[in-house]
């Protein structure tokens, strides 16, 4: 694991949980895209690149979450390496506590400031305008401005727009902050012209419309999901027990926080799409299908 696999004389990737993408810039110079989930796994990627003779100008996140800026502080402060990031996102890197206050709704409690919810601090930049030596497209919804990033040779790095049937198939709710703006994203991904598009997680896709026709079953079958128990009025607490029952998953403080808040995302989109409604009653809040 953690190894460097080429996929052409300018593309590579760290095969690892977290992918980092690796594209050649000039010389043996590269710039990475993510930094994958730790100090630890960063710190194996960099030996295996220094290995090669690779060394590493700048880092581009595609997002802000744990798993993709890990080992952002660590190449700073070892390798003053400049790190840059898009929109809301960039300043989730600069402040990760965010994460952990936007997914619980409040000041977090000890368990979720852990590394999986809420990374080191590193200091991310504005990707400037000059820079040219990739192109990327705002395609946002799993978090709240992901991008893609394309190299020179027409291959996507494309975070974790979209989801795997493996990752699916373990987690059965792929987390989601905007489940409309996922969708428009979706659209838009099917649309791109590319070689070959890398995900950060699961396989390498060929067939870009494939992936993106499953993603979009998974959240029709967990809208419809939701929407079939509230035929009568539920309230979140109730929808909540239901969706970790009906797919058997494991409660725990990260998939308490995680999960409930793309089950919120959805009924926020069913509320806005007219097809669930909010009733105050009895001093509580309640969801049901009209």
């Amino acid at each position: 694991m953690y190894e460097i696999r080429k996929v052409n004389e300018n593309v590579f990737y760290a095969d690892c949980p977290s992918r980092v993408g690796i594209v050649r810039l000039y010389d043996n110079k590269v710039f990475l895209v993510d930094t994958s989930s730790s100090k630890d796994a960063i710190k194996k990627i960099k030996k295996n690149l220094d290995e090669l003779g690779f060394s590493i100008e700048y880092v581009v996140n595609t997002h802000s979450h744990a798993d993709h800026i890990g080992g952002n502080k660590y190449l700073q402060d070892n390798f003053n390496v400049l790190v840059y990031g898009y929109g809301l996102d960039k300043e989730f890197i600069n402040n990760p506590i965010l994460e952990s206050i936007m997914l619980y709704g409040a000041n977090p409690y000890k368990e979720l400031k852990n590394k999986f919810l809420c990374s080191s601090v590193s200091v991310c930049n504005t990707i400037p305008d000059n820079l040219k030596d990739f192109s990327y497209l705002e395609l946002a919804g799993h978090s709240f401005s992901d991008i893609v990033i394309k190299s020179d040779d027409n291959i996507w790095f494309i975070g974790d727009t979209v989801f795997s049937k493996e990752a699916v198939d373990k987690y059965h709710v792929p987390f989601i902050f905007d489940v409309n703006l996922y969708l428009q994203s979706l659209s838009k991904l099917e649309k791109l012209d590319g070689k070959l598009f890398i995900p950060s997680h699961g396989p390498i896709i060929t067939n870009i419309k494939e992936i993106v026709s499953f993603n979009i079953e998974v959240i029709r079958s967990i809208c419809n999901l939701i929407l079939d128990f509230c035929g009568c009025k539920r309230m979140f607490s109730d929808i909540f027990k239901y969706v970790f029952d009906f797919y058997h998953l494991n409660l725990d403080y990260n998939q308490s926080v995680l999960i409930g808040s793309t089950i919120r995302s959805f009924i926020t989109y069913l509320i806005d799409d007219n097809k669930l409604k909010v009733l105050f009653l009895d001093n509580n809040v309640w969801y049901v299908k009209i």
